[in-house]
């Protein structure tokens, strides 16, 4: 009956908002050259999907500023990018205020110095 699936879409919903309160709330940076420019669309929905599930996804880039090539990556109006230059990202960020639980980067050696990924430096990648 109508009546019995609107009660079945109304405690899925509920069962749903639920779910995300239990999560891990977390901030996620992705790199945006070669990584978010590799699949804007990708990263785009990534960013949505996870906003909605209250983690706030940010662009951390070496970037030193805004560049007239980056509009037509589809980024957001409300994603924040950092503009780290020549620092590592990761102490950029922890100087912005912002602590990072996942990166997403192509080339881990501008996050952090000396990152051992499967006993290889990054500096023998």
């Amino acid at each position: 009956s109508r009546v019995s699936k609107a009660c079945e879409a109304s405690r899925i919903t509920a069962v749903s908002a639920a779910s995300h309160r239990n999560i891990t709330r977390m901030t996620i940076s992705i790199d945006f050259d070669r990584t978010w420019t590799a699949d804007p669309q990708l990263w785009r929905k990534f960013y949505y999907d996870a906003k909605e599930r209250g983690h706030r996804v940010v662009i951390a880039t070496n970037r030193s500023e805004w560049a007239e090539d980056m509009k037509r990556h589809a980024i957001p109006d409300d994603l924040s990018i950092y503009f780290c230059g020549q620092s590592l990202k990761s102490d950029y960020m922890r100087r912005m205020g912002v602590q990072v639980d996942i990166w997403i980067d192509d080339m881990p050696g501008t996050v952090q110095s000396g990152i051992v990924i499967g006993g290889v430096n990054d500096s023998q990648l």
